[in-house]
């Protein structure tokens, strides 16, 4: 069986241009993951309902920002974050990362070195931790701070074992 997996940054960066763009082109594939941020988003929840219209699209979202799951290589927390003054959730969550080794110089949209630096037990631990923190999220009734992102890697680790003819 052979599979074709496209990324692709589709130009837009908020979620509701993200999930149109996902089912503008949704009839070219099989399944369409948005990944978002919650952010500071006031259309997030318009973009959630709109994303349910298709089976095909899965929104992948990380509260507040996808940062949650690098920090989750480093420390298990669901301490929220929440706007202070001119700083965004996001801003102190970034704040946050950047006291762990390696992370000091860490800038948004900068992973590509990242994921060699996080694989191994650090990935271990955020794999381990993010569906937990999820579930502790759901319990709760408060998103922030969770993430999806461990369900989108579980879906690549998937196709990428031997599948059922």
């Amino acid at each position: 069986m052979q599979v074709t997996v496209e990324i692709t940054h589709c130009g837009r960066t908020d979620p509701q241009g993200i999930v149109a763009e996902a089912l503008a082109r949704e009839a070219k594939f099989d399944h369409v993951f948005c990944v978002i941020d919650r952010d500071g988003h006031q259309k997030f929840d318009d973009a959630l309902m709109a994303a349910r219209q298709s089976p095909k699209i899965d929104v992948i979202a990380s509260y507040p920002c996808f940062e949650y799951w690098l920090l989750l290589h480093f420390e298990n927390t669901r301490k929220p974050y929440t706007a202070v003054g001119k700083k965004s959730a996001a801003d102190l969550l970034i704040d946050r990362l950047k006291t762990h080794p390696g992370m000091e110089h860490y800038a948004k949209g900068s992973i590509q070195s990242l994921f060699d630096y996080l694989n191994g037990p650090r990935f271990a631990t955020a794999r381990a931790t993010a569906p937990r923190v999820l579930a502790d999220a759901k319990k709760s009734g408060d998103m922030n701070p969770s993430t999806r992102i461990h369900d989108l890697m579980a879906f690549f680790e998937n196709l990428s074992s031997p599948q059922p003819m």
